[in-house]
Order: structure tokens, then sequence, then C-alpha cells
């Protein structure tokens, strides 16, 4: 799948009854699994992609390095 196709098939998925959490707890789970395959500067911009769906274009203060204390997400979530 290229990058149209992706991007036609992300402008027409709903979202509308999904929690964040759970959005965030799928994207962590994915990117989890894939992270091993991934070069550090492609895992570097996925994690700020997923910053910015969790925290909006605002941010958190948070550099992306930084570590925090947050929960460790565990299971396979999915969207109904």
């Amino acid at each position: 799948m290229d990058q149209y196709q992706i991007m036609s098939l992300l402008m027409r998925l709903e979202t509308k009854n999904v929690e964040p959490e759970t959005v965030a707890m799928m994207y962590a789970e994915v990117l989890s699994s894939a992270a091993e395959r991934l070069t550090p500067d492609e895992l570097r911009q996925l994690l700020i992609i997923g910053a910015y769906i969790c925290h909006g274009p605002g941010g958190s203060g948070h550099s992306v390095e930084e570590r925090t204390d947050e929960p460790q997400w565990r299971g396979n979530h999915r969207i109904n």
C-alpha cells in the first residue's frame, strides 16, 4: 500500500465512538511489534506522530526522547 492509498483510507475511516486512550494503546502495541524492524530515525518519526495524535498540536511539554513513568499497556486492542 502506498502513501496515497493509506491517506485515502485514513480519510474514510470513522472514529466517532473510539476513546483516545484505546487509540493510544493500539498505536503503542502495533509500534512495539514493529520497532525492531525500524531504523532509529523511523521509530523516532513514528513516536512523534503518536505523540501528536495523543496530545494534539500543543503537545505535552515533554521531548520525544524523555522517558516517563507511564504504565505499560498490554493486550490486543481493537476498534470495532
